[in-house]
Parts: structure tokens; sequence; C-alpha cells
């Protein structure tokens, strides 16, 4: 244990996070993967610039008589409101699960025999509730999740729609210029 009751500093400390998400090699080394798990939160700049991005897509909604077009704008939307939440609170169970972890492997009152022991517990219990969380029954997604996947990925249905009907356009005018 390390002096003033504080964290292991040496190589043989864990980061307590990677347990969650890294191979066991990389745990015994302090080198998690962790920060995979959490690359997907967004941040606050992001986060703004996605309510930018729904105020407009707001705005455009209001001002569309097209149902076609009002159909791509709200799934847009919704989308990017599932994505927002679902990082918001990602975002706090990350930050929680990392405090207790860390409690849990790196206490005060933890020998390094008993972090290791832990670790690979943790380990252990980390493998069970990924390969539980995988598994996705059926060979679709529901339409929320969708549209929560299609924000993450950058699609936007109306953006879509749109270049659709400029393709459409096109191929109409040319049709009409060459008879």
């Amino acid at each position: 244990m390390s002096q003033g009751g504080g964290r292991d500093p040496s190589p043989q400390g864990f980061l307590s996070s990677s347990l969650l998400c890294g191979n066991r090699t990389n745990h015994m080394a302090g080198i998690g993967t962790f920060g995979a798990w959490t690359q997907s939160l967004i941040g606050r700049r992001e986060f703004l610039s996605e309510v930018n991005q729904i105020k407009k897509w707001r705005e455009m909604l209001i001002k569309t008589n097209d149902e076609h077009e009002r159909r791509t704008l709200v799934e847009d939307t919704v989308g990017k409101i599932l994505l927002a939440c679902w990082s918001g609170v990602k975002s706090e169970i990350v930050q929680a699960l990392k405090k207790v972890v860390d409690q849990y492997v790196n206490g005060d009152d933890v020998e390094l025999d008993a972090r290791k022991n832990r670790a690979g517990q943790l380990y252990h219990i980390a493998r069970v509730v990924r390969k539980a969380t995988d598994y996705i029954p059926g060979d679709y997604l529901n339409p929320l999740q969708r549209m929560m996947d299609d924000a993450a990925h950058g699609v936007s249905k109306h953006q879509l729609l749109l270049s659709e009907r400029i393709e459409l356009a096109a191929l109409s005018h040319e049709a009409e210029h060459t008879h």
C-alpha cells in the first residue's frame, strides 16, 4: 500500500475501472480499455451542438407540411434526444461505477494480494455481464434503438430524403430533356 493511504502508484497498482472492459493481462499492468467504453460519451461542446441541431430540426418541422419530411425530421430529432439522454445516463453510471470499483480494489485498507484477488474477481464478473448485455434478441432493433443508433452514426433520415428527392428531380429533368 502507498504512503499516506492513497492509491498505489507502482506498476502493480490497479486502474480498477479497467477491470470492466480490458483483458486480464492489462489489469495486472494497470492498463485498461475502459476508455473505449467511455469514448461514446459526448462532451459538453458536442452536446450543445446536438441541442442546436435539434432546434433547427424543430424549426424545419414547424415550417413543413410534407408528411414524409415531417416524419423524417421527427425520427432524426427523437434519435438525437435519445442519444443525448443515454449519454448523460451512461456518464453518470460510469462515474459511479468507477468510484465503487476503485474503492473495492484500491481501498486504503486493501493489501496488494487482496487487490490482485479482487481484480480477478471483478474481471470474471465483468465478462459475465458483458456476455449477458451483448445479447440482442431477434435480428432487428426496435424503432427507438434504430433512431438512436442512426443519430450516433450521424445518419439523418431527413438528409437522406432530401438527397433522394434531388436525385429523383435530376433524373426526371434528364428524362424530360432526352425525349
